[in-house]
Order: structure tokens, then C-alpha cells, then sequence
């Protein structure tokens, strides 16, 4: 668990970006070409970002922001 206050990460954009900071090796399955990785599903508050603003949804104070790699096979 990270935790970011006051206006460091207003965006799921810029909270990927300071988790990247943190452990650089992330990069490689967060983001690809600047988006979401295929394998990754990210939610605020619950919500998949792909149905909010994606990548420029806001995050604030209170706010939780679940990381989920997606597990595929059977």
C-alpha cells in the first residue's frame, strides 16, 4: 500500500508515475505507449478508470485506487 497527500498524484496518471518513480521496473507492466497495460485493470473508489476519465481521472484526499494485474488461463 503507497500512500500520496496533498497534490502530488491528482491523477491516476501521475500516482502510475510516482509508483514508476518508486520501482521503475513497473513501467513495463503499468504502461505501455502511455496507456494502461492490457493486463492491468485500475480502479478508483471501486470504479474501472476505462468508464471514468481513464488515465486523467482525478484522485483525491480519501480516495483508493486498486492495481489489479488480471489473471487469464485455466
Amino acid at each position: 500500500m503507497v500512500e500520496v497527500s496533498g497534490d502530488r498524484a491528482p491523477t491516476v496518471r501521475k500516482l502510475i508515475e510516482e509508483l514508476i518513480d518508486m520501482k521503475p521496473d513497473l513501467r513495463k507492466d503499468l504502461l505501455k505507449d502511455g496507456e494502461v497495460g492490457k493486463g492491468v485493470l485500475i480502479l478508483v473508489n471501486g470504479r474501472n478508470i476505462a468508464f471514468i476519465q481513464g488515465l486523467e481521472t482525478r484522485v483525491g484526499g480519501g480516495d483508493i485506487v486498486n492495481i489489479i494485474p488480471m489473471v487469464v488461463g485455466g
